[in-house]
């Protein structure tokens, strides 16, 4: 969920059939939703975690719904370190809210950390002007000094 915060670039591609992925400029982070698929049990998906989990979708009219479980504990949920554990999942409501707004409203499952399911929606604006950059953490990197809450260097 951390990866929706940033403000850096990223880019959602359907192919090959049967696929999203999606692609992150930050840390080069590649996000594989397999459609038409069940998630796996808790049993299958624990013994394999990932950084993004593993996630599967299916479209609801022009809403691709994505369920994500199986992340492993070196994350955060968010920048202020908001843990969680092994039986985390989310769902994640994906549409366009017009030519070129996006959406994303995800709900948060972990009966481990949190008492009851929470929500946070995020919100995109088409950026044709710009391409997913080559980013190393400690060099110079793209200008993002003009996005509001972002400090300048």
């Amino acid at each position: 969920m951390r990866t929706l915060a940033n403000p850096y670039p990223f880019e959602i591609v359907q192919a090959p059939p049967g696929q999203v992925t999606m692609l992150y400029e930050l840390n080069h982070q590649i996000r594989v939703i397999r459609l038409g698929k069940p998630l796996p049990k808790y049993e299958e998906l624990v013994a394999y975690p990932a950084y993004n989990g593993f996630s599967v979708g299916k479209f609801d009219g022009d809403t691709l719904v994505v369920e994500t479980g199986g992340f492993n504990e070196k994350t955060f949920l968010d920048a202020t370190g908001a843990p969680h554990g092994d039986e985390l999942t989310t769902v994640e409501r994906i549409r366009k809210t017009s030519p070129t707004e996006l959406e994303i409203v995800i709900t948060v499952h972990d009966p481990d950390f949190y008492t009851r399911d929470w929500q946070a929606r995020f919100t995109y604006t088409l950026r044709n002007d710009l391409r997913i950059e080559d980013y190393n953490c400690g060099e110079v990197h793209r200008d993002i000094s003009h996005i509001p809450g972002v400090r300048r260097p």
